[in-house]
């Protein structure tokens, strides 16, 4: 063997021999007792969560902050199976896993969830765990906390479900929860109370058939209708609630499924429906209203309410006759109002009458004041809704 061929076969074997050494050598963990710890939050806490309804998901992330490698020798939920939270540690779900490797600088991440069980309380109320953590004989604690909050259920995911009689009334002592589509049957009423806070799930809503809507709330006590997540991150993101209709048919290229939109609120064929101090938010569609009305009363009147962040449209009326003053309808991402075949009456000397087809543009400002309905390319201000309300 030449020279050449000798030194790269020694060369070759060198390399494998230290590449195999490296490879098997194991990892060395710690036992020293003074190791500990570092979390990202040493509380994790939901905020309000309904009853029944599961939470979002939060982060917690734990570190080795030591200069050696450790092992957790556990990591638990103290309520056991029998906690309302849920743990996810780095792909293991818990309530415990043990004997975790976690080498010097690295994280791992632990996801957390909660569902909160119903009781009698009307008030929120606090509902508490640890997770505890074991390293070296130390131990470490994160506490785990949500805010619960009972309500009231009405309908089901995907049904449409008629409300339970005919003469139905909500009372603001708890939240109200709308899953899938509420039906206030043919010649029954819906009456919701000043002060009633209305949840509705995403795809879902209220659909007033040939029947009566009187939504009363009062100055100080607004009827809220909004959607069914109440973290912080959901308070002003819109398209969270509004009826959904899915539909399939045939095509040359098979078949095909659409979903239509409809108002959060739909009165179709409504009967002297009346809103009152209201506020409908963050939804797809706020309002549609598909009625003429009566000889006697307009489909709706509606006063001293609020529309607003709809992702879509604020008000949808199609052959409606309205009556209405002091409202402001404004930041909605297609149209603030869209109006086909509508007759709105203002609260005037010389009441003031739109007469669609008409839509509104993105964003305006639309209100009905004590002079006229009106429409504004002004930023809305919480000063200008005192001076028109």
């Amino acid at each position: 063997m030449k020279f050449g061929q000798e030194f790269w076969v020694i060369l070759m074997a060198t390399m494998t021999l230290v590449a195999f050494s490296v490879g098997c050598r194991s990892t060395q963990y710690s036992e020293n007792p003074s190791y500990t710890l570092a979390f990202s939050s040493d509380t994790v806490l939901f905020d309000t969560v309904f009853t029944s309804i599961g939470s979002i998901t939060l982060p917690l992330k734990v570190y080795n902050v030591n200069s050696e490698a450790v092992i957790i020798e556990s990591i638990e939920l103290m309520g056991g199976n029998d906690s309302q939270f849920r743990v996810n540690i780095d792909g293991e779900v818990g309530p415990e896993v043990t004997d975790w490797p976690l080498l010097a600088g690295d994280s791992l991440w632990i996801f957390i969830e909660v569902t909160v069980d119903p009781n009698n309380a009307s008030n929120p109320f606090v509902l508490e765990d640890d997770l505890l953590f074991r390293t070296n004989g130390n131990d470490q604690s994160v506490k785990l906390a949500a805010w619960g909050q009972n309500a009231y259920f009405h309908g089901g995911l995907d049904q449409l479900t008629p409300l339970p009689s005919c003469a139905e009334t909500w009372s603001p002592d708890r939240p109200h929860v709308i899953y899938g589509i509420v039906q206030v049957e043919t010649d029954c009423s819906l009456t919701i109370l000043p002060g009633t806070q209305v949840h509705v799930h995403p795809g879902s809503g209220l659909l007033v058939y040939q029947s009566s809507l009187n939504v009363l709330g009062q100055l100080g006590s607004e009827v809220v209708f909004q959607g069914d997540r109440l973290e912080e991150e959901y308070a002003s993101l819109p398209g969270q609630w509004g009826i959904e209709l899915d539909f399939a048919f045939e095509t040359e290229f098979g078949v095909e499924e659409v979903t239509i939109a409809r108002g959060g609120i739909w009165l179709y064929g409504g009967v002297a429906c009346q809103i009152q101090h209201a506020i409908l938010k963050n939804g797809t569609i706020g309002l549609q209203v598909d009625t003429t009305g009566t000889d006697t009363a307009p489909a709706l009147n509606i006063q001293n309410t609020r529309i607003f962040n709809m992702s879509a449209t604020g008000l949808f009326a199609q052959g409606a006759t309205i009556d209405g003053y002091n409202n402001l309808i404004y930041d909605c991402g297609l149209a603030t109002v869209a109006l086909t075949l509508a007759v709105f009456t203002g609260w005037t000397i010389a009441p003031l009458r739109i007469i669609g087809p008409m839509v509104g543009s993105v964003n305006r400002l639309l209100y009905w004041s004590r002079i006229g309905m009106k429409m504004s390319m002004d930023k809305f201000k919480p000063d200008h809704w005192k001076e028109v309300r």
